[in-house]
């Protein structure tokens, strides 16, 4: 009953809002394994000296999910930010505007999702680091089959990342278009020295 005028909006938003979080995603996973590719020779020496496969990938695992929370949290500063420029701008069709606010869930889904980010996007770059080939990589020789496929994944990574953009750009695009056509549509009335009022009488 309060938001049935603007649900399909705020669903879109969510949706606009769901893309560039997972554009985030596939950028960090392609950074992640970047950065593993940067780091072969030192992972091969500690695997040389006896760290095991699992130590090295729950290194990894570790140092993906501490920049995952750390981008959530300044995700958190920016939205604060942003919801003191909403309070300043206050569309005034949006219902319950003054009730928004960073609260508790907010927090949580905010902690969840930078989890779920660090393990699933940074665990694809810590098998690739953990298991690939370190002799290979310690003499400085050509890459291994699992550098291949690595470099294999960061090209899908890539184009991933370029289609969703597009997407997202596109769809943007037409929203944009559609918002400015409506409000070039003759209503077939006057709209200018109008005034509106509700009344309501006792019983």
């Amino acid at each position: 009953a309060i938001f049935g005028d603007v649900r399909l909006e705020l669903i879109v938003l969510f949706a606009a809002v769901g893309m560039v979080l997972l554009i985030a995603c596939v950028n960090f996973a392609s950074l992640q394994l970047a950065r593993s590719a940067s780091r072969q020779r030192e992972i091969a020496i500690r695997a040389a000296l006896g760290a095991s496969s699992g130590r090295l990938t729950r290194q990894m695992l570790t140092e993906s999910v501490l920049l995952s929370l750390l981008g959530g949290t300044a995700g958190l500063a920016l939205a604060a930010l942003g919801i003191h420029l909403l309070m300043l701008l206050k569309p005034p069709n949006l219902p319950r505007i003054e009730d928004t606010s960073l609260d508790l869930s907010v927090l949580a889904f905010t902690f969840l999702i930078s989890l779920i980010t660090g393990i699933v996007f940074g665990l694809a770059p810590a098998l690739s680091t953990a298991f690939s080939g370190l002799r290979a990589r310690l003499q400085g020789g050509k890459r291994s089959t699992a550098g291949a496929a690595a470099f294999r994944f960061r090209k899908i990574l890539v184009i991933s990342e370029i289609a969703l953009a597009l997407i997202l750009l596109i769809s943007a695009t037409l929203i944009i278009r559609s918002f400015s056509r409506l409000h070039h549509v003759d209503p077939g009335l006057h709209q200018n020295n109008i005034l509106t009022m509700r009344l309501e009488l006792p019983e």
